[in-house]
């Protein structure tokens, strides 16, 4: 079958409205039960800065409001701060999590907990620099989609709005992220324009030094994202006059012409990936007739060596469901691969629990295999060291059908909460072998390496857990969370993006 031919036109038009969501419209407040450990501890809010208090535990049912009414019946209270554990986090850098609609810094040198935010819009998407000096966050500037892009240190204190830069384009039509951090200096590129709504109208790309006057790149044209390349020195960029004549080239900071790496194709739609040592950059490929449905299926990845080279494509991948790609040291790559889309009519392969692998590629072979083959098991959210390559990855059961059934493309959290439960983290070390399963992993989500490639930090149960050996016990250091979710409160194909909620320095 056709990458969405039989996917129904209120299918399509529900797709769009969370994809608009997935653009960081609104982050939902989710809660969970909390359970007491040594030395937990409570914030207590004093002139800015949270100082920590122990305390015993504290509970609330999944997915209810963080405030609540008083006595009387009419005034909220304010949002409880979360509960750290700021024992366990010493001498691992700076945690940054949104909770309860405001953005924290656990900084794990003073064990103080700041709270960055106060009131609305809730803040996403924190990022720290490549040193972990600054922070940057984007806050919601109205109901459709635009943001404004803030900085912050690295310890949480002097946020502000970035002055002399327009909306931020809150979900980019690309697999690159709205706005990303140099990899090797402290500098921001950003993309800039109109809506989700409305991707095809002219934009610009910025370059935002942290503590200097941002600067224009290019613009205004038609702009499908950006990304750095791994040395910093360009940024690679879908970009034309006309939205028909977009290519994909690169340009270089220091100045000179831009590099045209693919040309223009009407026929063809291109979604940027990113760019790794070993293969160049990485695209995604639509050469059909676009939009959700197809990109929840899954597009062909294919790898682009040099300008003028020919597209060698690596696999098939979900585009928009981060974190479905990723970049490590030694041109390493891992990706899910959509491997079977039998399931429910073919309509299966939509859902985050059937038909999906974490696969591994590394240049210079343009063939990538499976990490684990486990009968019944679906394999997700790759993350690979930037040190030695090592992978870390979730796996969960396999499902035949949707919950609800695969006709539906949302669920709510209670109906997909069992699913994330059966998930487990896994490890594969640098050198291969055989996955270690990691022991109290139970609803693993998203993990993300250390700059140093020695621990791990993951979301379990709406919290962030920190492990620091495979062999280890993982230790709840945050929670809870602030999971976005399409404005009535469902999840598009069972994906709960929680990688847009926390951001680490260490």
């Amino acid at each position: 079958m056709g990458f969405g031919d039989d996917l129904r036109r209120d299918d399509v038009e529900r797709m769009r409205r969370a994809a608009t969501v997935r653009g960081r419209q609104l982050v939902r407040r989710r809660r969970r039960t909390v359970v007491a450990m040594t030395a937990v501890a409570a914030a207590v809010v004093t002139t800015g800065v949270v100082t920590l208090v122990a305390v015993g535990p504290r509970s609330s049912a999944p997915g209810t409001s963080t405030s609540h009414r008083t006595s009387h019946g009419s005034t909220p209270a304010p949002t409880p701060p979360p509960t750290v554990d700021a024992a366990a986090w010493a001498g691992h850098g700076n945690l940054a999590f949104v909770s309860g609609g405001e953005l924290y810094v656990l900084d794990g040198a003073t064990a103080r907990l700041r709270q960055v935010t106060t009131g609305s819009p809730a803040p996403a998407d924190p990022a720290f620099s490549v040193d972990g000096r600054w922070l940057a966050f984007a806050r919601p500037s109205g109901t459709d989609g635009a943001a404004v892009l803030w900085l912050a240190r690295g310890d949480g204190t002097g946020a502000h709005p970035v002055g002399g830069l327009p909306t931020v384009l809150a979900g980019a039509d690309s697999a690159a992220t709205a706005f990303s951090w140099s990899p090797t200096a402290d500098e921001l590129v950003v993309t800039t324009g109109p809506v989700d709504a409305v991707p095809d109208v002219p934009r610009q790309v910025w370059l935002v030094p942290a503590g200097r006057a941002p600067r224009r790149l290019l613009g205004p044209g038609y702009s499908g994202g950006a990304v750095w390349s791994p040395d910093g020195r360009q940024v690679a960029v879908l970009w034309g006059a006309a939205l028909a004549d977009r290519v994909l080239e690169t340009v270089p900071l220091a100045g000179g012409a831009p590099a045209v790496w693919l040309p223009a194709d009407p026929s063809t739609t291109y979604y940027l990936a990113g760019w790794s040592a070993g293969y160049g950059l990485l695209v995604f490929v639509d050469q059909g007739n676009g939009g959700p449905s197809v990109e929840n299926y899954g597009l062909p990845l294919a790898a682009l060596a040099r300008p003028g080279a020919a597209l060698s494509v690596l696999t098939k991948a979900p585009v928009f469901r981060p974190p479905a790609l990723a970049v490590g040291a030694g041109g390493r790559v891992a990706v899910v691969s959509t491997v079977d889309d039998s399931a429910g009519g073919g309509e299966g392969a939509k859902f985050a629990w059937f038909g999906k692998t974490v696969e591994t590629c590394t240049a210079p072979s343009l063939t990538c295999t499976a990490v684990d083959d486990t009968p019944g098991t679906v394999t997700l959210d790759p993350a690979l060291s930037a040190v030695d390559g090592s992978l870390a990855y979730v796996a969960g059961q396999q499902l035949t059908l949707g919950l609800p059934p695969h006709y539906a493309p949302t669920a709510t959290w209670a109906e997909i909460a069992p699913w994330y439960d059966s998930r487990r983290l896994s490890i594969v070390g640098a050198g291969g072998g055989a996955p270690v399963t990691v022991a109290g992993s139970d609803g693993a989500a998203d993990p993300v390496w250390s700059s140093h490639g020695s621990a791990l930090v993951y979301v379990a149960h709406g919290g962030l857990w920190l492990l620091t050996d495979p062999s280890a016990s993982p230790v709840e250091v945050a929670s809870p969370l602030s999971p976005q979710g399409a404005t009535d409160g469902r999840y598009l194909f069972g994906y709960a993006d929680w990688s847009d909620q926390f951001a680490w320095s260490g």
